[in-house]
């Protein structure tokens, strides 16, 4: 059953996953404390400063609180705020009972948007929805147990979406990844539940919403996949596999919906906050016989940023690639990593 608050809805939707992800830890830098703090009243919000004259435009963002996922500039002593015109959205976020999908469904919410939450762990995805509610901004939040292997699951959850707050305008996908490992590990088996979580789910997603965002004339589409897009991980045979799958079909998608206002785009995370990103530590550090605080350092040292990103980074991103401003940006795929993917 549904965990449901608010009035009525309008349409949007969320799903996606990543790889390089981790739970911060005591050393945690302030702002990534600062940014696990909840605010019901805020709404998330792009500003763009004009302050000071022959500066250059600065974009910072407002997430529960939250002022300092990106520095300000000025010019011109204007300030202009740009709401980002999804309020009353309908939107739909995958595996979002935790991490980048349980961070993307807050920043939704908080922007006035009827958020559904999905998870496989029915008891997670009850206490997500109640958490996400708190910031949100007037619109219903609801949460639902899915299995997004199954086909069933994706077509029953979809169907009391749709019953529930109305037809999907907004598409994260997002489902976990694939394990790490080398050609040699990886099993028939593991190959094909790979492909049936980070592929078809996004496949079966977008092929349930797509007819109503087509009539509606306008809706957006985005995949967390991973920064592998960009250059292949070691030791993720699997993952920087399917997620080039899932890049080719949203590539080629964009360019078909695009006559019918529907954008198609991917977000790749680099190492983030996230419990993913701490399985993928701890296979690195086993693989090389440290610790996994010792390879999280490790990994903090080669981004030029100093640091993991945070999930309420990377879900700003995305409510950007959601909104009435982003209408031109499709096709594209967004490398969120601090710098420390080296490809072009």
């Amino acid at each position: 059953m549904p965990v449901v608050a608010g009035p009525e809805v309008v349409g949007a939707a969320v799903v996606g996953a990543a790889d390089d992800v981790v739970e911060s830890a005591s050393d945690a830098p302030p702002e990534q404390a600062a940014a696990k703090t909840r605010n019901p009243a805020a709404r998330y919000r792009m500003r763009i400063d004009r302050r000071l004259g022959g500066g250059s435009v600065g974009i910072f963002f407002l997430a529960g609180g939250l002022r300092s996922l990106s520095r300000v500039s000025t010019i011109d002593n204007e300030r202009v705020e740009m709401d980002l015109g999804i309020a009353g959205r309908v939107a739909l976020v995958g595996a979002s009972a935790h991490g980048l999908g349980f961070a993307t469904a807050r920043q939704l919410a908080a922007e006035g948007c009827h958020v559904a939450l999905c998870d496989i762990d029915g008891d997670a995805v009850e206490q997500a929805a109640s958490d996400v509610r708190d910031s949100a901004a007037g619109g219903d939040v609801a949460g639902w147990q899915t299995d997004l292997t199954s086909a069933d699951s994706i077509d029953a959850l979809l169907a009391s979406v749709e019953e529930r707050l109305g037809g999907v305008d907004i598409l994260v996908t997002n489902s976990g990844g694939p394990p790490p490992g080398t050609f040699d590990s990886a099993s028939d088996e593991m190959w094909v539940r790979a492909y049936d979580l980070t592929f078809l789910s996004a496949v079966r997603l977008i092929r349930g919403v797509l007819p109503g965002m087509k009539e509606r004339g306008w809706g957006r589409i985005i995949n967390f996949t991973s920064r592998t897009l960009r250059e292949p991980i070691a030791n993720l045979m699997i993952s920087n596999a399917v997620r080039l799958a899932v890049a080719g079909m949203a590539k080629t998608l964009a360019a078909e919906v695009a006559e019918f206002g529907v954008t198609v785009n991917n977000l790749g995370p680099g190492p983030t906050s996230t419990d993913r990103a701490i399985q993928l530590a701890a296979a690195r550090a086993e693989k090389k016989g440290i610790t996994v605080d010792e390879e999280l350092k490790a990994t903090a040292a080669r981004i030029p940023r100093g640091r993991l990103g945070l999930p309420e980074e990377q879900a700003a991103v995305a409510a950007f690639l959601a909104s009435e401003p982003a209408g031109h940006i499709t096709g594209a795929s967004l490398i969120v990593d601090g710098g420390e993917t080296r490809a072009l």
